[in-house]
């Protein structure tokens, strides 16, 4: 009964979540210096995609083999 309830209401946290980040990188870039706000927006992005191949996705995979 609550299922389909806490799915939307899931869907919109995130929603919102994405929406307040949108308007944080913007306050950021329009607030200071956007070029150096862009590069750190870069940097995270690219930190955060080191980690996944490098760290996250090989843990889990042997944590999940474990479990085998």
């Amino acid at each position: 009964m609550l299922g389909p309830l806490s799915r939307t209401l899931e869907r919109e946290e995130i929603r919102l979540s994405r929406r307040a980040e949108i308007d944080a990188d913007r306050h950021a870039a329009m607030s200071g210096d956007a070029y150096e706000t862009a590069r750190a927006l870069l940097l995270i992005g690219a930190a955060s995609a080191f980690f996944d191949d490098q760290v996250y996705i090989p843990l889990k995979r042997e944590l999940l083999g474990t479990m085998v």
